[in-house]
């Protein structure tokens, strides 16, 4: 009887309890079926390469559902970062926005790719940043692939912008062509990046770069690799630095920093072999070009390189031994043919040296230089063949030669080549 008493009081509190809680089910299953319906409509815009636009005010089938449950969930973040997309989707962006902004301080870490995504001009915590930049790098480098150029820079200045950097500002200023604007780019990183870490001195020398100041370059870039665990690309950078201002030896320290850092790459071995042929130091600069030959066998610079430097140095044999391996291995490169033009007209072969410099002028024609064109036009009237050396100074006249420059050509050529009366 007591048993029975029992198990009709049970039955009794769980029907009370269904009876009483039946109203949040149903508002819960509700809720439910609302977030389902909501986030089909919501991963368009997750999912666009293009930068989200606010859409014009419309009313969404959801907005009245939560307008009447604005109190029933109080403080649950996630509700109010769907409550944010509605009112995105229905044109109240900056209503949106600034839901996300209390859902993303209150702990909800996705309210901050919403934030992202849609373009916020928020305080971006330490320790949401660099996700968020690499997501919007992601998106950047996704619109960049689709030949996206205009999406894709929205997106990379976006990573940028979250958490300025060296490699967010690098990606962002591929796509600029103003030069005010990539110093702005590189300006901005420098005061918004501590001067504790690589990327603040990084980002001063990319700007002293643009603006040519190269001693401020150099020590800049000095600091960068005294503060980065590979400080390869900041000794290359120091090094160029101090060679455009001639300080040779520490351009050289520089240099031979990098070999250290990368022992694996012809680069630094190249940039040592033309410092040393800025200095005219001749023999070094060879055993340098030797050094990234061995590195890279295949590669067409170090012989080429190696040509030029024998060339200056007076070995024409060596030269042109040279020349003929790097063409081999880049058939058609304008300047290979040229100096093989002068080393070969220099040893008194002016027919071949014309054969040469007459290829290297067809090989470079996008470039117009107009000093080869009339080199060539020289040559051709010395060895008296008057008609292609009038071609060949119309040319250099078509791409640019000094009228004064080119009438005295003509008198040369007039006073050889025309006919006497």
């Amino acid at each position: 009887m007591v048993k029975s008493r029992l198990w009709l009081i049970g039955l009794g509190l769980v029907a009370l309890v269904l009876l009483l809680s039946f109203p949040q089910l149903r508002l819960r299953w509700e809720r439910q079926q609302v977030v389902w319906l909501l986030a089909a409509d919501w991963a368009p815009v997750h999912a666009a390469l293009t930068p989200p636009l606010c859409p014009a005010p419309r009313t969404v089938p959801y907005l009245e559902f939560f307008s009447r449950t604005s109190t029933a969930f109080p403080q649950d973040w996630v509700w109010l970062t769907h409550w944010g997309r509605v009112l995105w989707l229905n044109g109240d962006c900056r209503a949106a926005q600034r839901l996300w902004q209390i859902a993303a301080e209150h702990g909800y870490a996705f309210a901050w790719i919403e934030l992202m995504v849609t373009g916020a001009d928020v305080t971006w915590p330490a320790e949401v940043a660099p996700d968020l930049a690499k997501y919007a790098a992601w998106k950047g480098a996704r619109a960049k692939k689709a030949e996206l150029p205009l999406a894709a820079a929205w997106w990379y200045k976006r990573a940028w912008e979250v958490n300025p950097n060296s490699t967010s500002a690098q990606q962002y200023i591929a796509f600029l062509a103003d030069q005010e604007a990539k110093l702005a780019v590189w300006d901005q990183t420098a005061l918004r990046t501590d001067p504790a870490e690589a990327d603040h001195w990084l980002a001063l020398a990319k700007s002293a770069e643009l603006r040519r100041q190269w001693g401020v370059a150099a020590v800049a870039y000095e600091e960068c690799a005294a503060r980065i665990s590979t400080p390869y690309a900041c000794w290359i950078g120091a090094g160029g630095a101090w060679q455009r201002l001639k300080a040779w030896e520490r351009a050289e320290n520089a240099y031979r920093a990098a070999v250290q850092a990368r022992p694996d790459l012809t680069e630094p071995w190249l940039n040592l072999g033309h410092l040393f042929r800025a200095q005219k130091r001749w023999d070094e600069a060879q055993e340098a070009y030797f050094k990234a030959q061995s590195l890279k066998p295949g590669e067409f610079l170090a012989p080429y390189f190696l040509g030029i430097t024998a060339y200056e140095k007076g070995d024409d044999a060596s030269a042109e031994s040279y020349l003929e391996q790097a063409l081999a291995l880049k058939p058609e490169y304008p300047s290979t043919g040229y100096y093989l033009a002068q080393v070969t007209y220099r040893q008194g072969r002016v027919e071949e040296a014309e054969r040469w410099l007459s290829q290297a002028v067809s090989w470079n024609a996008v470039q117009k230089p107009y000093g080869w064109a009339l080199q060539l036009g020289d040559w051709r009237l010395q060895l008296g063949r008057c008609a292609s050396a009038r071609e060949a100074y119309d040319l250099a006249r078509e791409w640019g030669l000094k009228a004064e420059t080119y009438a005295a050509r003509l008198e040369t050529w007039n006073q050889q080549c025309a006919p006497q009366p």
